[in-house]
């Protein structure tokens, strides 16, 4: 049996849509699909960027190659990389520091990039499940995490939960925490998704805003890498200082070394930017 069509068939019940809903996607009928999962036929060439697309995946993937040789964070790394989230040169952060990679979701512009995306932050929050009724993503991708998570979790998992997000008042001038447009009660439970953690004072304003005037009870933090640096207050590093500050587990999907180990293994081409991740790390790493 082909193995494309095989890969077609487990991505298409991944995504949940049946054989006509991907026909209607691919212009081809029902049986064609059939066809190609059974290993009776195989797409035609020309249908292959479109399929990948329309899963958020490479055609290498589409294949097999890089879902059955890859670590599942390395998946995750060439992911980001080949939608060009994950960039290399030298970026200046918030924190001051002079970073040389940086992760930017505003590169994200398609469904078929959001839904891959939401599919490795499901995985992660299902994998460290806790009790929680709300989504809530901080900062400026706030919106963005809270509500691709909230609609991946329910598709994949089955778990229905509300999503959450800051948003300013004009007349106050200050930032209130919404949930579906409306406030966040008093009591929810919530996981607090972000992209990256550098010296963790983002995150610990996210934190406050939470607990000290909404009154909300956060579980745990999602958070897209783990830069591994230290944090402001002692000589460890930031998601250790956070974590025993505030008494709240963070998971992130990826660290800088994993990050360094992809380039090493040559899962992505970055070679060049090897010395100075590492000179880096040694700089403001634990």
């Amino acid at each position: 049996m082909n193995k494309v069509g095989l890969m077609i068939k487990e991505l298409r019940k991944k995504k949940d849509v049946t054989q006509e809903q991907l026909g209607e996607v691919l212009s081809v009928s029902f049986q064609t699909i059939s066809k190609w999962e059974n290993g009776i036929s195989s797409p035609d060439i020309n249908l292959l960027p479109i399929i990948a697309s329309y899963f958020g995946v490479s055609i290498d993937e589409l294949f097999g190659y890089c879902l059955d040789a890859l670590t599942y964070k390395e998946r995750f790394i060439k992911f980001l990389v080949d939608n060009g989230v994950l960039r290399f040169g030298e970026f200046q952060l918030h924190s001051g520091r002079k970073s040389p990679y940086y992760i930017d979701l505003a590169q994200y512009l398609e469904g078929s990039q959001l839904s891959k995306l939401g599919e490795f932050y499901a995985d992660i929050i299902r994998d460290n499940w806790t009790q929680a009724n709300v989504l809530y993503g901080f900062g400026r991708n706030g919106v963005l995490l809270s509500v691709i998570c909230s609609l991946t979790l329910f598709q994949k998992y089955g778990i229905n939960m509300k999503y959450g997000f800051e948003k300013k008042n004009p007349k106050k001038k200050l930032k209130d925490t919404y949930i579906c447009g409306k406030k966040l009660d008093a009591g929810d439970e919530v996981i607090i998704l972000g992209d990256t953690i550098t010296t963790g004072e983002s995150i610990r304003k996210a934190i406050q805003d939470l607990t000290e005037n909404a009154h909300i009870k956060v579980k745990q933090i999602i958070i897209m890498a783990d830069r591994m640096e230290l944090g402001l207050h002692s000589r460890d590093n930031a998601v250790e200082e956070v974590t025993r500050e505030f008494d709240i587990p963070i998971h992130p999907i990826i660290t800088t070394q994993d990050i360094i180990n992809a380039i090493e293994n040559h899962v992505i081409a970055r070679e060049e930017y090897l010395e100075s991740m590492k000179k880096y790390c040694l700089e403001y790493g634990e």
